[in-house]
């Protein structure tokens, strides 16, 4: 009697309300949540965040991991000047996502193409989540001349960042540069903004090295005419050896080419010489 009446206490207990065994294990934290325990800087806060970018706990949509992912870029940049914990923490949950321990998980970086490794934190993180620059490229996607001002002394040293900052948002301008093969509106704003950034009309100003580099790489993709006119831009003269290799070429791109140089100081008789030298094989125009 006493052993029967000692098991009926024991199951008591276990339902009783409350009682962690007697109910389902406990919620898992909202993204929201995770956010706060790794900006207050508590370690658990990483392991919770891999679960969720990993979906290990339950399925999301992609639209939800990437703003949750966007968040954890937030903590770990804006975190890292000041050393804070939380950066850390919020950059090792995106590197642990990249290859996560747990067979359920579903690698979360490596469905975006995205390596993430021990020594890139900046690099990745502002490559390929654009957090850093995510409103002035808006602002010049959007035609706002406060993007492009922005975009410039950015590029041209005037805004306060590491140099590794420059290069991102070099690769995102060209990025822009190519849209519409090369002929977009906003390509021609990011162009415009790669030619101001080699030619800064501000004295504190840096000019930005390897804008013609930049605009050379998008002209190799697109061979748009734009990109022609943004490097004779920049230099001239180092234009003008391209052009007229270009005009050349048996190849419709000849025609840009020519067209372009038609337009400079000396264009005009360059063509003619080469006009004269019977090397401008390719037929322009009806």
């Amino acid at each position: 009697m006493k052993n029967a009446l000692m098991r009926l206490a024991l199951v008591a207990v276990v339902l009783l309300p409350g009682n962690s065994t007697a109910q389902e294990a406990a919620p898992q934290p909202t993204p929201q949540e995770v956010l706060e325990e790794l900006g207050q800087g508590h370690v658990e806060g990483t392991t919770n965040a891999v679960a969720i970018l990993t979906q290990l706990h339950e399925r999301r949509p992609r639209s939800e991991l990437n703003a949750f992912a966007d968040g954890l870029v937030a903590l770990a940049v804006e975190g890292y000047e000041d050393n804070r914990p939380g950066a850390w923490l919020a950059w090792r949950a995106l590197v642990s996502s990249a290859s996560p321990e747990e067979p359920d998980a579903v690698p979360y970086a490596r469905e975006l193409g995205v390596e993430l490794g021990p020594y890139c934190l900046h690099y990745c993180l502002h490559k390929y989540h654009d957090y850093q620059y995510r409103d002035v490229l808006a602002q010049l996607r959007e035609g706002e001349a406060k993007g492009a001002e922005r975009a410039v002394d950015i590029l041209t040293g005037r805004a306060e960042g590491y140099p590794v900052y420059i290069t991102i948002l070099a690769d995102s301008l060209s990025e822009m540069a190519v849209s519409g093969g090369g002929t977009s509106v906003v390509a021609r704003r990011a162009l415009a903004v790669l030619e101001r950034s080699a030619h800064p009309a501000h004295a504190d100003a840096k000019p930005f090295a390897h804008a013609y580099l930049y605009i050379d790489i998008v002209f190799q993709v697109t061979e748009s005419q734009a990109a022609l006119e943004s490097l004779v831009e920049i230099d001239a003269a180092r234009a003008r050896a391209l052009l007229t290799e270009l005009a050349q070429r048996d190849q419709a791109v000849a025609c840009k080419a020519r067209a372009v140089l038609a337009g400079t100081a000396d264009g005009p008789r360059v063509l003619r010489d080469l006009e004269g030298r019977g090397v401008l094989t390719y037929r322009c125009g009806p």
